[in-house]
């Protein structure tokens, strides 16, 4: 069984719409904001394509430096015949068992953002069960390169969720990238030095402020102000 193009083309743009998705809702979540109620789906990938690439930059070229360091150095299996592949094969119930419940754990007990970069990774792991899926087998008959795939099919939505709350992290802690000059906008927001207003984002037409002082998310509809934005100085 082979997927054709129109096929691979039909399962890759709603995948890429959900890893967009992912790093908006790890974003805006961060402030308690569904962005879903502000922009439609068409607009999902618009507004995230920019931060996510620069985001997933990092993840691609491991991944490049990876495949060119290790994989001449497996065997035709993948993996599945060295001791440790054996070894999972042998007690691979146990392993998803303690998989899922690290996963729950860090969801629930882990510090933001950080657990959420573990819990990329292990969701990422259960590529390697789904590795040995018949129908899987049929479509990607090389194991390498099935493993890679459904490792960063599962990953990347998971990565993607992970940045996007890492980013919001850095505004809250006062790293934001861009902040607002209050006072030539006329918003009546209050900042100081070490707590500045900053700019989150544009959404279906409204402006997205964050008052750090207070730690408030405030709107401001687009075209009711002129908005100065500038980079925070270093």
């Amino acid at each position: 069984m082979r997927l054709d193009l129109k096929e691979i083309i039909a399962i890759a743009v709603p995948y890429f719409v959900v890893v967009s998705a992912a790093y908006l809702f790890g974003y805006w979540g961060a402030f308690n904001m569904n962005v879903l109620e502000y922009i439609g789906f068409a607009d999902i990938a618009k507004i995230s394509v920019f931060p996510l690439l620069a985001s997933l930059a990092y993840v691609v070229a491991g991944f490049l430096i990876s495949e060119f360091l290790h994989s001449s150095r497996l065997p035709p299996g993948g993996g599945a015949n060295t001791a440790v592949g054996r070894f999972g094969r042998k007690h691979w119930r146990g392993l998803l068992g303690i998989q899922v419940l690290l996963i729950v754990l860090l969801s629930i007990f882990g510090q933001d953002p950080w657990q959420w970069f573990s819990v990329a990774l292990l969701v990422g792991l259960f590529g390697t069960p789904l590795s040995h899926v018949e129908q899987v087998i049929q479509l990607l008959p090389e194991p390498r390169v099935r493993s890679a795939i459904l490792f960063y099919l599962l990953f990347l939505p998971c990565i993607s969720f992970a940045y996007g709350r890492l980013e919001a992290h850095v505004v809250k802690t006062g790293h934001p990238t861009n902040v607002i000059d209050v006072e030539r906008s006329k918003l009546p927001l209050k900042e100081d030095a070490k707590h500045p207003v900053c700019y989150l984002g544009l959404v279906g037409g409204v402006y997205v402020l964050f008052e750090s002082l207070s730690g408030q998310v405030v709107f401001v509809q687009q075209g009711s102000t002129t908005l100065y934005v500038t980079p925070k100085p270093r």
